[in-house]
C-alpha cells in the first residue's frame, strides 16, 4: 500500500467531525431536531453522528455541509481545501 504524504487530510475522526458539526449547528442556531428534519433522518440518528458514535454517509455529509455553509473537507478533516492544497504545493517544492 502506498503511503500518503499528507495523512491529516485523509483521516476521518468521527468524534472530531461530530464536534465540528455541533459547533457549526449551534452557530446557525439549529437544534439537532431541526437539522435532522432537514436531513430527512431521525434526531437520534443525527445525534449519533454528532456524538461520533456513527459515521455519516457521504451524501449526508454533503447535505450537512450545505446546510451549515461549510465544506465536506472541513467536516471530515477540520481543514479547508485551500489548506490541504497549500500543503501539497509545499511538499512538491
Amino acid at each position: 500500500m502506498e503511503k500518503t504524504a499528507n495523512k491529516s487530510c485523509l483521516y476521518y475522526d468521527m468524534k472530531a467531525s461530530g464536534k465540528r458539526m455541533k459547533e457549526l449547528r449551534n452557530k446557525k442556531h439549529y437544534t439537532q431536531e431541526r437539522l435532522s428534519e432537514k436531513l430527512g433522518m431521525t434526531s437520534q440518528g443525527y445525534k449519533m453522528i454528532e456524538l461520533g458514535i456513527n459515521g455519516a454517509r457521504i451524501d449526508t455529509l454533503v447535505i450537512i455541509a450545505e446546510l451549515l455553509n461549510t465544506t465536506v473537507d472541513y467536516l471530515v478533516t477540520g481543514r479547508n481545501v485551500v489548506a490541504c492544497d497549500e500543503e501539497a504545493k509545499k511538499e512538491d517544492e
